[in-house]
């Protein structure tokens, strides 16, 4: 990709911004119209074009590889689309959180809840890649979780032998963090904490399990 054909996707962008400016004046498009396209514009200023994507995928620093930037035309068009899917899941949420507003107290809400929360972590996701995207000129590389099966297997090869051992591990490492993570999910004001330390204390539980089963059979 060169530097002119760069200049030109900005110049598109600029004109693009520009014809959403003048809509605006006219009441024809909203002010979340301009904000996307002018997230859109500033991207293309702050991108920098890898010098030779044609030839090869990755660039190197330090000694090490890392995956060079996506071409500009690529770039934009990926950039275009994460936008549309972020405005997207922000209007179904809002939209659900409309509805939930006018459902009576006494009426059980946990589905709508439900699908707000889904929605809404649906929509930082977007925004984490749409910000990793500006920054590095591409998308984060893909690592799999682990499974839980694997998580466990991993834990129960990495504990001694020993039941002494075994036993100041549970007292003065497990147990000490389940007790935190316990406090820290009780206190937990939003649903992205609340699945954080959730998660944490169903580890730790299924660790303490472990450990004492280990104890036991020793």
């Amino acid at each position: 990709m060169t530097n002119d054909e760069l200049s030109s996707q900005r110049k598109k962008a600029r004109a693009n911004l520009e014809l959403l400016q003048m809509k605006k004046r006219a009441g024809l498009v909203s002010q979340a119209d301009i904000d996307e396209a002018n997230q859109i514009y500033q991207a293309l200023i702050n991108y920098q074009a890898p010098p030779d994507v044609a030839t090869s995928d990755v660039s190197t620093s330090g000694g090490s590889a890392v995956p060079a930037a996506m071409p500009v035309s690529e770039f934009t068009a990926l950039l275009e689309t994460l936008t549309g899917e972020k405005a997207e899941l922000h209007k179904q949420m809002c939209l659900r959180s409309n509805q939930l507003a006018q459902i009576p107290d006494a009426v059980n809400a946990k589905a709508l809840v439900d699908e707000i929360q889904d929605y809404k972590a649906r929509r930082n996701e977007i925004g984490a890649k749409i910000a990793f995207l500006k920054a590095n000129g591409r998308l984060p590389d893909v690592v799999a979780d682990p499974s839980p099966q694997q998580e466990q297997t991993a834990f129960m090869e990495s504990l001694p032998g020993d039941k002494y051992e075994l036993a100041r591990l549970l007292k003065d490492s497990i147990l000490p963090n389940l007790s935190k993570a316990r406090a820290k999910l009780a206190l937990s004001a939003n649903e992205v904490k609340k699945v954080h330390y959730g998660q944490k204390v169903a580890r730790l539980e299924a660790e303490a399990a472990l450990v004492r089963a280990r104890m036991n059979a020793l």
